[in-house]
């Protein structure tokens, strides 16, 4: 046992597990990618549970990359608004508040993002891939 102990603290300083960060952080931005393609498609052919459930699990994983005020994740934000605007068994007036706070939302990341105020955090996205 001391010895699986003194193996891993010796693998702490190995450039590898910098790789495998980078390789997890790749693996989990495609996750999240995919998850947002396939909840558009389900938005657009009206499967709304599978759609909500795919953009969460895509607002999660993306968030814990790179925070949840990244401008990446404005569009994960837009298309919440758009199910909410769909779905009809709530009240009207209820919805219309949930949808303008999305957008209000939205509206405050990017002004952050054009300010420069940077969560520290969190990674900084350098090329905007959003729509």
């Amino acid at each position: 046992m001391l010895f699986s102990t003194k193996k891993r603290d010796d693998d702490s300083n190995d450039p590898d597990l910098d790789e495998d960060e980078d390789v997890k952080r790749q693996k989990n931005y495609l996750r999240s990618r995919m998850d947002f393609l396939f909840a558009r498609y389900n938005l657009l052919t009206k499967k709304y549970d599978e759609a909500i459930d795919k953009l969460t699990a895509s607002i999660i994983t993306y968030s814990e990359i790179y925070g949840p005020e990244s401008v990446g994740l404005t569009a994960h934000y837009f298309y919440l608004a758009n199910y909410f605007s769909e779905i009809i068994d709530k009240d009207a007036e209820e919805r219309d508040v949930i949808i303008m706070n999305i957008y209000l939302k939205i509206t405050e990341i990017w002004k952050k993002y054009f300010l420069g105020d940077k969560n520290e955090l969190f990674e900084s996205i350098i090329c905007l891939n959003i729509f």
